[in-house]
């Protein structure tokens, strides 16, 4: 996307947008999960929700300088990339806030919410639910990507990116809104 044909370029930048965003979930995860103590649980997964759609937002429109040149150009310097992907960047920290934060609450919300002594039941849907979200969007985000990038590009970038990352978004918002039909705590 940001490196013309540079596969090595294309790698390194990916492996550290990857890394940035791991980190980032692992340092919000513990306060995350205090701060959920205190206030609920479904704020904070909706929340989550919210900050991943706004950070895969900012992917969406990639090509577009968001970030102010004063900000972005000392990190670009120091990651070796080209400004538009040191901004990629900071959305993948973004992203990682909400990951730290759902990953940290998530579980958690499950065992308010489940009846007693179902437990295994239901942390076994979640489980499967999880899983089969990586395996459907491979099967059916894939065939998104190629299909729309073998057409023109879409707002600067190969035309299957914006689609899939609009998707992301989309899902993001339903994601958050379904949750806050879901009872805060478990009925006795």
């Amino acid at each position: 996307m940001f490196f013309q044909h540079d596969r090595k370029a294309t790698t390194i930048a990916a492996s550290t947008l990857l890394g940035l965003s791991i980190a980032m979930a692992a340092l919000i995860t513990w306060p995350a999960s205090r701060l959920s103590d205190r206030t609920g649980r479904r704020p904070l997964i909706f929340a989550a929700g919210l900050f991943g759609a706004a950070g895969t937002l900012v992917l969406v429109f990639s090509h577009y300088r968001w970030v102010p040149e004063a900000m972005l150009a000392p990190l670009a310097h120091s990651l070796k990339v080209p400004e538009l992907a040191a901004q990629a960047t900071l959305a993948g920290l973004v992203i990682g806030v909400g990951l730290g934060i759902f990953f940290s609450v998530d579980w958690a919300f499950i065992q308010d919410v489940i009846p007693p002594n179902e437990g295994g039941l239901y942390m076994g849907f979640s489980n499967i639910a999880t899983a089969g979200a990586g395996i459907i969007a491979v099967f059916i985000g894939g065939p998104i990507l190629d299909t729309f990038n073998a057409g023109p590009r879409l707002l600067g970038l190969p035309g299957g990116f914006p689609v899939v990352f609009a998707l992301f978004v989309v899902w993001f918002v339903i994601g958050s809104l379904s949750i806050l039909k879901v009872p805060e705590r478990r009925k006795a």
